[in-house]
């Protein structure tokens, strides 16, 4: 019987300190992306693509064919056969 009880009282005691290490997570993950925003304040500005490029155009396009993605190298992929073109000006969503 008091083995009961105490297995109820910890239950009991895991359901109270459940919302508690909730809170603490996201409270914790708040303070990471303040932390990022600070650091990312402070990184050095790469300059103006026109006085790196001059006057050439950025005009171009990205195509990809046959891609295949996997998360590590012994597992299979998870995306097969992918081709993608996309043209100057097109935006991607």
């Amino acid at each position: 019987m008091g083995h009961v009880s105490r297995t109820k009282t910890e239950q009991n005691n895991i359901f109270f300190v459940s919302p508690a290490m909730r809170e603490s997570a996201v409270m914790e993950t708040k303070l990471v992306c303040v932390q990022r925003l600070l650091e990312y304040g402070q990184l050095k500005t790469e300059g103006n693509l026109e006085d790196q490029w001059g006057d050439q155009s950025l005009d171009g396009s990205i195509e990809f064919r046959d891609v295949r993605l996997r998360y590590a190298e012994e597992e299979e992929p998870v995306l097969k056969r992918i081709n993608v073109s996309i043209r100057s000006g097109e935006k991607v969503y």
